[in-house]
């Protein structure tokens, strides 16, 4: 047998094996359903820190024990960090007065160091659910 041959028949075993594999099962996990979606960046909330985007994930929410799984592009409160493009839309307000400003954080009607205070506070945390942007 020439070197060509053994070389189509183990690239034919392996082409093989590389497409036969079974879900991951056990314990109080079970993961015999599966689609191909996309990748993605990251996120987090406690000690955990999960993101996706690009192509069509999987839409709806799970949960159990103490988890939660948001699908969909993007819930509103999920993988958002108060980080500096938050501090430059903040500014953009700094010193405005009148109702209904997002950078009113305190709700009194102007923007102002209470605020700003208000934003430090959650530097670097996930977005509370009243997060304005």
């Amino acid at each position: 047998m020439n070197r060509y041959a053994i070389f189509l028949i183990v690239l034919g075993w392996t082409g093989l094996l590389g497409t036969y594999s079974l879900a991951q099962t056990g314990g109080p996990y079970d993961l015999s359903w599966h689609t191909i979606d996309g990748g993605g960046g990251g996120g987090s909330g406690g000690p955990y820190r999960l993101d996706g985007t690009i192509g069509q994930p999987d839409a709806g929410t799970m949960s159990g024990a103490d988890y939660l799984l948001q699908g969909g592009f993007w819930p509103q409160g999920i993988a958002c960090i108060v980080d500096l493009p938050d501090l430059s839309l903040f500014l953009g307000y700094w010193l405005d007065s009148g109702a209904g400003i997002p950078a009113d954080l305190n709700g009194d009607n102007r923007v102002d160091l209470v605020d700003y205070h208000i934003l430090s506070q959650a530097w670097m945390q996930n977005c509370p659910n009243s997060w304005p942007w």
